[in-house]
């Protein structure tokens, strides 16, 4: 009898330790974290392959990817939970709250650092916390070729010397990083030029045409862009323009 004691005695002391030892592990494995993603309120062309960054003062849209859990390891419904957003030191009052994990952040002209803490609804415990610093890009100008079949070809960009196989080109602007909803917005001040001699310029002129004179083989073509609402927003490239007689 004793026996059976000791023997039923020893098993729920295994079964007991057993089950705290996989309820420590769960635990430790779910470790509460937030992660912080974030993209600029500005220009991207069509198919581009990559997220619209920050370009002088812009309007950050700010997603915290929280993972909470409990004490006992079950994960807590983000939108219960309370969020504290900051720009660098200053807490944003006005955007923080229950369920506040997307919000607008407007930046200045600086790098800026974003942080997020995450807590409980009562505030009363703080789960985790993140902080990204947000650099400051100089915006860029990419350039497509519009196939008169095709139409624009944006799978390709195109390089700084780039050969065409035919005596007219049509060449389209678009603007990266600039604070527009389109590339031929009218804010957009475009400048056109062709061996240092303007050939077009104006408000939303984001297209031109460029022909084959002579047997001028290689063409330095210039392009500019300046965002007459926002004076930190301008840029300028060159490129080399090759066309061929074959058409």
């Amino acid at each position: 009898m004793n026996k059976i004691i000791k023997t039923n005695t020893l098993i729920f002391i295994f079964v007991a330790f057993m089950f705290c030892l996989s309820g420590t592990l769960y635990a430790q494995t779910n470790t509460s974290s937030v992660e912080i993603l974030w993209e600029a309120d500005s220009y991207t062309p069509p198919f581009y392959k990559g997220k619209a960054l920050k370009s002088g003062p812009s309007t950050l849209s700010v997603t915290a990817m929280s993972h909470i859990y409990n004490e006992t390891g079950s994960p807590i419904d983000a939108s219960t939970l309370y969020y504290k957003w900051y720009l660098g030191s200053r807490v944003l009052g006005g955007i923080s709250g229950i369920g506040q994990n997307h919000v607008s952040i407007a930046t200045s002209l600086r790098d800026d650092t974003i942080g997020v803490d995450v807590l409980s609804n009562d505030r009363e415990t703080t789960y985790a916390k993140a902080n990204v610093i947000v650099t400051n890009t100089t915006p860029e100008v990419l350039l497509y070729y519009k196939n008169p079949l095709l139409g624009i070809l944006f799978n390709s960009i195109l390089s700084k010397n780039f050969p065409i196989k035919d005596r007219e080109a049509e060449l389209v602007a678009f603007p990266l990083y600039f604070d527009s909803n389109n590339n031929n917005s009218s804010k957009l001040i475009y400048t056109w030029s062709i061996n240092n001699e303007r050939v077009k310029s104006g408000d939303g002129e984001n297209s031109v045409i460029f022909q084959k004179i002579g047997e001028v083989e290689d063409s330095i073509i210039s392009i500019s862009i300046k965002n007459k609402e926002n004076v930190f927003q301008s840029t300028k490239s060159n490129f080399i323009l090759s066309l061929s007689n074959e058409n």
